[in-house]
């Protein structure tokens, strides 16, 4: 059965907000992802100089499950790809949205 023009448009927006949701959550995570990047590199740094390192250098970062922001940055890309896809069946030009 084909769908009225208004269930195509309500099953484009439902895409389109679920495409946004998910470029939302990877530009969050790639943030955090920086942020963990440079106190890595900080603590380097503090390694490589450890003679005027402080002696009670923070930590806390490395109690980060790393594996489990990869496993997102990983399946937040592949989400949006399908929903790209998705979207591009639907006549939408994605490549507009992908500036945003």
């Amino acid at each position: 059965m084909t769908p009225t023009p208004d269930e195509a448009l309500i099953a484009k927006g439902k895409v389109i907000a679920e495409y946004t949701v998910a470029k939302e959550r990877l530009k969050t995570s790639k943030i955090r992802a920086l942020r963990l990047i440079e106190q890595l590199n900080g603590l380097a740094n503090q390694l490589n100089h450890y003679e005027s390192a402080p002696a009670n250098y923070d930590l806390e970062f490395l109690k980060t499950d790393f594996q489990k922001l990869f496993n997102d940055l990983r399946a937040t890309e592949a989400e949006l790809a399908n929903l790209e896809e998705a979207l591009r069946g639907m006549g939408v030009n994605v490549s507009l949205a992908q500036g945003a």
